[in-house]
């Protein structure tokens, strides 16, 4: 029997932790997108940037890296590392801000055990 993905559906093989407040992400590229992460584990990550209005941004090149920051913490991820899963519209239910953000969410892969384990100072207690 085959298996079906409904939409909406979590693909996510691992728990996701929240993420510290203090925890950001940077990704390089044209343009640079930065923000707070959301949640995470050592499969994936999501973090919330600041929308703009030249949509859809281009591709990432060979040269885009991912960095995650987090009180003096940071691991700079290769573009072999992760690959962009979703980027869509966000709407935070607590913001009183008319802002336009957007969520996107990462697929994580072939991190070395320290960075596994460097990940878990990200996630809130």
């Amino acid at each position: 029997m085959k298996k079906q993905i409904l939409l909406g559906t979590d693909r996510r093989q691992t728990r996701r932790f929240p993420a510290k407040a203090s925890a950001f992400a940077v990704l390089s590229g044209n343009p640079v997108r930065i923000g707070q992460i959301l949640d995470l584990s050592c499969m994936g990550l999501a973090f919330t940037y600041l929308s703009d209005i030249d949509w859809p941004h281009p591709p990432l090149s060979a040269e885009d890296f991912l960095t995650l920051h987090c009180e003096g913490w940071h691991i700079r991820l290769q573009p072999n590392q992760y690959r962009i899963v979703t980027d869509r519209p966000f709407a935070p239910t607590f913001s009183l801000s008319h802002i336009p953000m957007r969520r996107i969410s990462f697929s994580l892969c072939h991190l070395s055990p320290e960075e596994k384990s460097l990940l878990k100072e990200y996630r809130r207690p």
